[in-house]
């Protein structure tokens, strides 16, 4: 008779983390649990690859590039986790089984949202990053979901920001070009004035000064032909991850894309 084994509040926390992101390395944990053995976190792992709830993602082509392995969550371990977390939904479940089989691609996106979260939180201690997981049941959320829906609080007040990850791909101007037209699109529709907030500042972080270019162009155009308008700033990926003090000024407004201010600064202007 085959018995179930009880996770403890460690092994949930870990599931918790990994559910977000849906994609994360060893590395990832050690710095998010402030874990200093790399063994013990891969025997954590381990564990729960044995039990069904995580698995791994790695060949041998792996080590050739210095590529780190990179674990999800197994739909045993989403139908688990489904039970501390609402926002994991039977369709995120469904989809999990094809995660198995994610392309580079995607490993690479979740790992970098990852990071990016991880420099916002320690710039900015009050901030709440939620990734596309975590908004899928939300209906008046933009289609397709930001990577990150930030709000933070100062005061009385909260801010809150769409932040769109611009990756570089061989297409990455058609990619640019439809994200912004359904986003325009979306701000038309006023389905965020369900949520009874102003509309979000739109936050663009892009892979490369090409694509922040492109990007800053394309909605701006949008915008001078829209009926409603939007705060839209962008910013480079490596610029955002090498953030080191609250205070500096990295983002460019579409209206003004010569000049740099700070995140407090969009705030204060909001």
């Amino acid at each position: 008779m085959k018995t179930t084994t009880a996770l403890n509040p460690k092994q949930v926390e870990l599931l918790k983390f990994i559910s977000k992101f849906r994609f994360v390395t060893v590395a990832h944990i050690q710095n998010n649990f402030n874990l200093k053995s790399r063994p013990s976190v891969n025997l954590k792992l381990n564990v729960l690859i044995k039990t069904g709830h995580i698995g791994r993602l790695y060949d041998r082509s792996y080590r050739q590039v210095n590529k780190p392995a990179a674990f999800y969550l197994t739909p045993k371990g989403l139908r688990e986790i489904q039970k501390h977390l609402p926002y994991i939904t039977d369709a995120i479940i469904k989809n999990s089984y094809g995660d198995k089989r994610a392309s580079d691609s995607l490993v690479d996106e979740s790992a970098r949202l990852l990071e990016l979260s991880k420099s916002l939180a320690t710039n900015y201690p009050a901030i709440k990053a939620l990734t596309a997981r975590q908004l899928g049941d939300i209906e008046y959320m933009p289609k397709p979901l930001p990577s990150l829906y930030l709000a933070l609080k100062v005061g009385d007040s909260t801010s809150r920001y769409f932040l769109y990850y611009l990756q570089d791909s061989k297409r990455y101007d058609v990619a640019v070009s439809s994200k912004i037209a359904r986003l325009v699109k979306y701000r038309e529709s006023e389905d965020y004035a369900r949520s009874g907030n102003d509309f979000p500042v739109i936050l663009l972080v892009c892979d490369s000064a090409a694509i922040e270019r492109l990007a800053g162009r394309t909605i701006g155009s949008a915008l001078n032909k829209s009926f409603e308008s939007m705060q839209a700033y962008t910013t480079s990926h490596q610029s955002l991850l090498q953030q080191r003090s609250r205070d500096r000024a990295l983002w460019s407004s579409v209206d003004d894309p010569d000049s740099l201010i700070s995140l407090d600064d969009i705030e204060s202007s909001s």
